[in-house]
């Protein structure tokens, strides 16, 4: 028997990024879901990742917040292989799982933007991504832990605006205004995590 390699083919390639091939558990921002538990064949909206780490494999990739990608595959341990732009990548189940990801593209309303100086005492928030203009805080807002999936709730919020006071992962962090505004979040719907 005669082997033939049929050229109208194409070829699949992708890049493979992250981790272990095991799960790591992650804490649920409330408006989303790891892309480790995406549909083969749904198209997902990255939300961000949990950890510096995390955020800089995205980077690198070319994966930023609000990007569209498709599942192509998904392993039992939580890998996926996502497309994009017809590129496919491939995802370690470590990375996968901080990978936070919705169901809806981003739409005029979802990109009006509310800022950490905005939010009222008491009230329960995701940090879904960082403001352009004040991006030279990022840095110091990612070491502090305030990475786009973070829950936090703000304790006080001072008379002219400054400090602001939050709790994240029980420890009580204080902002100042310029850090708070570079800080771009959601309220999390206390019925939704219940």
């Amino acid at each position: 028997m005669d082997w033939q390699i049929n050229d109208s083919q194409q070829s699949w390639s992708f890049s493979y990024f992250g981790g272990s091939s095991e799960q790591e558990e992650g804490v649920n921002p409330g408006s989303g879901y790891p892309l480790a538990e995406a549909a083969i064949g749904k198209r997902v909206w990255l939300i961000g990742s949990q950890g510096k780490k995390s955020m800089e494999h995205l980077l690198s990739m070319g994966l930023t917040t609000g990007m569209e990608v498709t599942i192509v595959s998904r392993q039992p341990s939580g890998s996926v292989v996502v497309k994009m732009n017809n590129k496919q990548i491939g995802i370690g189940a470590g990375l996968a799982q901080k990978v936070w990801v919705r169901d809806e593209p981003f739409t005029a309303e979802s990109n009006i933007k509310t800022f950490l100086g905005e939010m009222p005492e008491g009230t329960r928030c995701i940090v879904v991504g960082y403001d352009k203009a004040r991006w030279g805080y990022r840095g110091k807002l990612v070491s502090m832990g305030l990475t786009p999936g973070a829950e936090f709730t703000v304790l006080k919020v001072g008379s002219m605006g400054h400090p602001i006071d939050i709790l994240l992962n029980g420890f009580h962090l204080s902002l100042r205004k310029q850090e708070a505004d570079a800080l771009v979040v959601e309220t999390v719907d206390e019925e939704k995590n219940d």
